[in-house]
């Protein structure tokens, strides 16, 4: 008789062998992955290993777009930040009122937003004055506060940042800039830190003059902005480029478009570049979808797609990584989509897909913090701000 002494043994013992658990690992979400790094040592290994991380990622980069909702109107930061997530190939919850806690981030006051998007992770910080950032993984669940550096003549400016991964020092940096509040004021300032030296340096060479525009977006080695000039008419004349391997900044060239037509935002969608420009109508909103299908080439810019939205939309935020037209319908809008002014509330999100001609209702979004998109994504950078 065999004594239940004598029959246990461990996990990692009874386990599959190893080049199975890859295979099964490496289809599962970055949610669950994530959850799962403290079943055992040898799971946890596997899944920080970084070149599983990038199969995991090649292999559910077409399910892994997330759309992130801020739930609090004035977000607590001794609380932490509240979000709902949710998938964007299908209305599942994927978390609800998730809580990114940072145990450093008694600064974040003021009114800030979120301010970039790379790799999965999301930065936050204040709009004008120089209160907390806050890098953050909502599939993860956590959030790390970075130390500020002062500007000169900073009060009332609007600061703009931006996040890449420099994969030849394997580090995440985070780029400030404060740029001129018009073509009077003094030129642009800018800074680096790195997350994994948790240092800040000035640049001083070749800075832009001009003033970026939305969320920045990382690809390719690069950090994207829209840009526009500090001098009239105050137009939106090319993508601005931070490469973040030599922090050298650079241009790239927009597809020429309509005088009454918009540019709205840029995104990453199935790993190319994405342009989403509005045409406002009297009756509703056209959206017009570029894709760059050979990034950096000026030429390959190609026109994807037009849609004529429902009437009752009132704002084109952006393209999803699934490329998805996200848009909100303010609740004080009347059916031509044109507001009227009255007491806030919040608006209704939609996701609407060019390929199926479906629209699909996403929740509430609060006032002035509209919904955004990223790739969920396995990385090794955790709630300490290590790498």
């Amino acid at each position: 008789m065999i004594s239940s002494s004598d029959s246990t043994t461990s996990y990692e013992e009874e386990s599959l062998p190893r080049d199975v658990i890859l295979e099964i690992l490496s289809r599962l979400p970055p949610e669950n992955l994530l959850n799962f790094r403290s079943v055992c040592r040898s799971w946890l290994s596997i899944i920080r290993d970084a070149k599983f991380i990038a199969k995991s990622n090649l292999r559910n980069e077409n399910t892994n777009g997330r759309i992130i909702i801020i739930t609090e109107e004035y977000p607590n930061p001794y609380r932490g930040l509240k979000l709902r997530i949710l998938s964007d190939t299908n209305p599942a919850i994927i978390q609800d009122n998730t809580k990114l806690v940072s145990a450093h981030n008694k600064s974040m006051i003021g009114y800030y937003r979120v301010m970039s998007t790379c790799n999965g992770l999301f930065c936050y910080a204040g709009v004008q004055d120089d209160y907390g950032i806050q890098l953050c993984n909502p599939c993860g669940r956590w959030a790390t506060s970075i130390r500020q550096i002062r500007f000169t003549n900073y009060l009332n400016k609007e600061l703009y940042y931006g996040v890449g991964y420099d994969p030849l020092t394997n580090d995440y940096k985070v780029i400030k800039l404060m740029p001129p509040a018009n073509w009077t004021s003094p030129p642009t300032e800018a800074a680096i830190y790195s997350v994994k030296a948790k240092i800040w340096k000035r640049l001083n060479d070749r800075l832009p003059s001009e003033t970026p525009s939305g969320r920045s977006i990382f690809l390719h080695g690069n950090i994207h902005w829209l840009a526009k000039t500090v001098s009239p008419p105050f137009k939106i004349e090319f993508i601005m480029l931070f490469d973040v391997c030599d922090e050298v900044f650079g241009e790239i060239e927009l597809p020429e478009i309509d005088e009454r037509n918009k540019y709205t935002s840029i995104s990453v969608v199935k790993g190319l570049l994405c342009l989403l420009v509005t045409e406002i109508c009297a009756d509703n909103r056209i959206c017009h979808v570029w894709m760059m299908k050979e990034y950096g080439v000026v030429e390959s810019w190609t026109k994807q797609c037009t849609v004529a939205l429902r009437k009752d939309i009132t704002t084109c935020i952006e393209v999803t990584p699934g490329g998805k037209i996200m848009c909100s319908i303010e609740s004080n809008a009347e059916g031509n989509g044109k507001m009227l002014y009255v007491e806030r509330t919040p608006s209704k999100l939609v996701l609407y897909d060019p390929e199926t001609d479906q629209y699909r209702n996403a929740g509430e979004t609060l006032p002035f913090r509209p919904a955004f998109s990223l790739e969920a994504s396995l990385e090794l950078v955790d709630g300490s701000g290590a790498i």
